[in-house]
């Protein structure tokens, strides 16, 4: 399916979502992860400098209506929603930053692992055996750029993009930006392609952004 181009009052939601307080999740300590960290810093202290890295966001698409129709069920499902994500995050040597009601945000180090994750976060939830509630389906959206961070989580227009970006795309559907496009080679032996979308004005965001559509085997 095509990235929609359109502002649709449902996947403008996605997006305002992402900003509401979120579900935290316990990271793992700072001298057993992947990235090369600074030293532990006091509570509320800014990184001032701002570190680029690759975001993966992750939405349920349509849970609103999920948890009203499988409210017991929707429980569980989310459970198995976030652990099968979180496992292919961890897989992948990124870091769940935080989980934000149905979905999760994820960064990482180089743009071929959000991707390496985010093809095998859509394969593992298409196997998966949801039961009453059906299948989840789960749009996602990559996007590199510079943010600032305080304590585990993280600030600034890059999430404002890869938030709006996520909010143009549909269900099972992997977008990725421009910005992240161009950090990877032009010859890709991952098993996927990226077909070109063209440019899309994303929600309260004053320049556009160029968007890719991923096409893999099991999407």
């Amino acid at each position: 399916k095509e990235a929609k181009g359109g502002r649709s009052p449902g996947h403008a939601g996605c997006a305002d979502r992402f900003h509401r307080p979120a579900r935290r999740v316990s990271l793992p300590p700072r001298a057993a992860r992947s990235r090369s960290w600074t030293s532990r810093r006091q509570p509320d202290v800014i990184d001032r400098v701002a570190m680029t890295s690759t975001f993966l966001i992750t939405d349920i698409e349509g849970s609103t209506r999920l948890w009203e129709d499988h409210d017991e069920a929707m429980a569980t499902s989310l459970e198995a929603h976030d652990r099968l994500l979180a496992s292919v995050v961890g897989n992948a040597g990124g870091i769940v930053v935080k989980t934000t009601g149905d979905g999760l945000l994820a960064v990482f180090d180089s743009v071929s692992a959000a991707i390496g994750a985010a093809l095998e976060g859509q394969r593992a939830l298409a196997a998966h055996d949801w039961g009453s509630t059906g299948p989840l389906r789960v749009r996602m959206a990559i996007h590199t750029g510079a943010a600032q961070r305080r304590d585990d989580d993280y600030f600034g227009p890059v999430l404002n993009r890869v938030a709006r970006l996520l909010a143009i795309g549909h269900g099972g559907q992997v977008l990725v930006s421009g910005a992240s496009r161009a950090f990877l080679p032009d010859a890709r032996p991952d098993g996927y392609e990226l077909v070109d979308r063209g440019e899309h004005r994303l929600r309260d965001l004053d320049l556009p952004e160029r968007v890719f559509e991923i096409r893999a085997a099991g999407l």
